[in-house]
C-alpha cells in the first residue's frame, strides 16, 4: 500500500513542502499588499466623498439662509406696503 520512505524521498518531500511554503508565503504578501492598497484607496475615496459632501452642503445651507432673508425681505415690504394702504383706506373715510 505504502511505500517505505528513504532519506531521499524523505529528502524530496522536504524540499518540494519548503517550496510549497514559500510559494503560498509569497502569495500572502501579495494578497496583504493588495488588501492594504485597496483600503487605502477605499479610505482616501471615501474622505474625497465626504469633502464633496460638506462643500456642497455647506453651499446649500447658504443658499437656503440667502432664500430665507429675501422671503423675510420680500415679507416687511409686504408688511410696509399692507399697513400704508391700510392708512390711505382709513384716511379715505376721515
Amino acid at each position: 500500500m505504502y511505500s517505505q520512505s528513504t532519506p531521499e524521498s524523505w529528502a524530496q518531500y522536504s524540499h518540494d513542502n519548503m517550496v510549497r511554503a514559500e510559494h503560498e508565503r509569497m502569495a500572502s504578501v501579495q494578497l496583504r499588499t493588495l488588501i492594504d492598497n485597496v483600503i487605502n484607496d477605499t479610505s482616501r475615496d471615501m474622505k474625497e466623498q465626504a469633502d464633496a459632501v460638506d462643500a456642497t452642503f455647506q453651499r446649500r445651507v447658504i443658499e437656503v439662509e440667502n432664500a430665507k432673508s429675501a422671503l423675510e425681505d420680500n415679507l416687511r415690504k409686504v408688511r410696509i406696503i399692507r399697513t400704508l394702504s391700510r392708512r390711505k383706506f382709513v384716511s379715505k373715510f376721515m
